[in-house]
Order: structure tokens, then sequence, then C-alpha cells
């Protein structure tokens, strides 16, 4: 009797023990799978969405030419977030350019420093300077095509020069397209109809050259992002693999 009794509480204390464990098992698993889930959230939801508008944000602070502190960063933050508010009320594209450029000079006046901002115009005046160059000789090429006379050359000039003058004070992008149609169609009166043909030749020539630059650039920029995502997801492993020898 008392050798059964003890089997008897031995089976019992074995159940007990089987149940407990089972009960551990289930609840570790739990934790795991909810903390995996939770990671993975975090990694390819908000923080994947999080990471890449801070790196769109240090792109654009970048191709300003200045290095913001991050109370600035803060404060340009609060001006996108308060423009892209009214953006969403526009209703004409004429009041989103105005609110665009009230923007841009509300970042200007109020973000940059003095020596930020004289950095700028520096890299603007230098781009400027540049851009004019390429344009003079654009122009050229394009009258030595045409073979345009003394007298176009300096029609053409006066035209340009007084079309410019309003493109520059002009506020917002609507009226510049608009300038800018003006000022070309000024400028192809002046032609003859044998070189309006010309014209229409070599545009449509420079089009497609223009194009292919594009479709090349394009490529380059999918190139550029494959690469990205490749050094991401080796990140990403680098990290995982840590993780585990931790948990180990």
């Amino acid at each position: 009797m008392k050798k059964f009794l003890t089997m008897l509480m031995v089976c019992l204390l074995a159940s007990t023990a089987t149940i407990a464990l089972a009960a551990k098992d289930e609840g570790e698993g739990k934790g795991k799978g909810k903390g995996k889930g939770e990671h993975a959230r975090k990694r390819d939801g908000k923080g994947k969405g999080e990471h890449a508008r801070k790196r769109g944000e240090d792109k654009g602070h970048r191709r300003l030419g200045v290095k913001l502190t991050d109370e600035q960063k803060e404060a340009a933050k609060k001006i996108r977030e308060a423009t892209k508010k009214k953006l969403e009320a526009a209703e004409t594209k004429e009041e989103k350019d105005k609110i665009r450029a009230a923007a841009r000079k509300q970042f200007h006046e109020e973000v940059l420093t003095e020596e930020q901002r004289t950095e700028m115009k520096e890299r603007r005046a230098k781009h400027e300077k540049k851009r004019a160059e390429n344009e003079k000789k654009r122009r050229e090429k394009h009258a030595k095509a045409l073979g345009l006379t003394e007298e176009q050359k300096k029609s053409a000039k006066s035209i340009r020069k007084e079309y410019m003058a309003k493109i520059k004070a002009a506020e917002t992008k609507e009226q510049k397209r608009t300038l800018y149609k003006e000022m070309h169609e000024k400028l192809r009166g002046e032609l003859t109809d044998e070189q309006k043909a010309k014209a229409t030749e070599l545009r449509k020539k420079h089009g497609k050259k223009g194009k292919e630059k594009a479709k090349a650039e394009d490529k380059d920029k999918d190139k550029d992002k494959d690469e990205e995502k490749d050094k991401d997801k080796d990140k990403g492993k680098g990290r995982k693999g840590k993780g585990r020898r931790k948990g180990k």
C-alpha cells in the first residue's frame, strides 16, 4: 500500500512539473513572437519611414551648401509642416507657388545665420556665373547654326534683356513660365521661314539627346538606390547577428 501511494505521489509531481514547464514555454514563445513582431513593425513601418524622412531632410540640407545645427533642423521642420498644411488648403497653383515662396523666405530670414546666407549667396552667384557662361556658348552655337545676321543678334539680345528683367521680378512659377513662352515667341518672330524650320529641327535633335541623358541619369539613380538598399540590408543583418549573440 505504501509503495502504491509513493508511486502515485511521484506521478502527480511529474505531471505538475510538466504542466508548469509547458506553460512557461508557451509564455516565452508568446513573448518572443510579440517582441519579434514589434521589432519588425518598427523596422518595416514607422522606423523605416522615419529613417527615410531624416535621410531626405539631410540630403535637402546638403543641397543648400550649408551645414545646419540640430536646432536649425527642428526650426526648418516646423516651417515645412506649417507649409504642408497651407498647401493642402490652397486651391490654385498660383496660391501654392506663393506659399512655397513665403516658406523659402521665412527659412532664409528666420533659420539661417548671416554667415550661412552669405555662403549660400556666394554659392548661388558662382552657379549663376557658370550657367550664364554655358548659356552664352549655347546661344552662340545656336546663332551660328541658324545663320543669324548681326541685326537679328542685336534684336534677340534686346528681347532677352527685356524679358529676363520681367522674369526676375515675377513672384510665381506660373508667371515665369508665361513670360518665358512670350519671350520665345518674340525671338522666333525675328527668324525667317528657313531659320524657323532649322530651329525646329535643332530643337527635336536637342530634345532627343535630352531624353537619352535623362534616361541614363534615371538608371544611375536606380543603381544608387539598389546599392543603398543592399547597404541597409547588410546593416540589418549585422544588428540581427549582434542581437543573437547577446541572447546567447
